[in-house]
């Protein structure tokens, strides 16, 4: 997971290149969901992001929301 995140870190954030990484449904879980504790619900840039992320993870979209509430409740 941290592999993951310090290569998006020094890169342009395509969303489709961050989920190729991954290496499983755990790590795509951990992902999204500190993905989703860092954004700003109120940023459409960064709620597109989210929505191709999920997308490329393969996640439909009851399971997007209910981790993006995980991660609201979290902070």
């Amino acid at each position: 997971f941290a592999r993951i995140v310090n290569q998006a870190a020094n890169e342009s954030l395509d969303p489709k290149l961050v989920a190729a990484r991954v290496s499983g449904p755990q790590e795509a879980m951990a992902l999204f969901l500190a993905s989703s504790a860092v954004i700003q619900p109120d940023n459409f840039m960064e709620n597109t992001y989210l929505d191709a992320l999920a997308a490329a993870l393969g996640f439909p979209p009851e399971m997007k929301k209910d981790i993006e509430d995980q991660a609201r409740q979290a902070t």
